[in-house]
């Protein structure tokens, strides 16, 4: 065989060889996204600890490619808890920080139920691995912190002279006002629909601020 017809069948051979790894490769990121979407959609229709059947019923796949793809299934629930997070990370723009202060209050309200009931469902589900996994405990200290500033924003002018304690003490009232435990109180136990919790947010930030 001629060196230049050799050389192309090397070069065919790799090609081949590497369009079966891309293959790969391609076939087991969509089987890797459609069990996360699998588990997120279980616990959005309530199943907050979905067996490993479930989730590879739901996905499409067997329960062998489940634990191909990810170690266990708290592993799971931590990659799709981070998922969810970076989805929902519009929602965490800071809200409309003009207007009166009930138009202050209505917007930051308005916000933090949108917050809860995209990621209540996956919170749920994964609220046992809090103590396990140092990157969820991050991710969350990283939120709250980030919530409690855009708080002193949104209320600057009503926190604005008081004494350091006063101010403090004040902020982290609204912040149990609106924070997730809260919403999820007036969500699951009171079982107010959307709007009502947030015209209940919206008063109890309202009653603190007038103090």
């Amino acid at each position: 065989m001629p060196k230049s017809d050799a050389t192309t069948s090397i070069t065919r051979a790799l090609s081949n060889d590497e369009g079966t790894v891309d293959g790969r490769r391609a076939r087991s990121q969509r089987s890797h996204d459609a069990v996360v979407e699998a588990l997120l959609a279980l616990c959005r229709e309530g199943t907050l600890r979905p067996s490993a059947a479930e989730v590879a019923d739901r996905a499409g796949v067997s329960v062998r490619t489940v634990f191909r793809l990810f170690e266990d299934l708290d592993s799971l629930v931590e990659i799709a808890v981070e998922q969810q997070w970076e989805r929902t990370g519009a929602l965490h723009d800071a809200p409309d920080a003009t207007g009166t202060r009930a138009e202050r209050a209505a917007a930051l309200a308005h916000q933090r139920i949108a917050i809860h009931d995209a990621t209540a469902p996956i919170v749920r589900g994964g609220r046992h691995l809090i103590d396990q996994s140092a990157a969820m405990r991050r991710t969350i200290r990283e939120r709250r912190h980030l919530l409690r500033e855009q708080l002193e924003v949104q209320f600057e002018r009503e926190l604005r002279g008081r004494t350091p304690t006063d101010a403090r003490e004040l902020l982290s009232a609204l912040e149990v006002a609106c924070s997730f435990e809260s919403i999820e109180y007036l969500r699951v136990v009171a079982a107010h629909d959307a709007a009502e919790a947030e015209a209940v947010v919206t008063r109890s930030l309202l009653a603190l601020l007038t103090k």
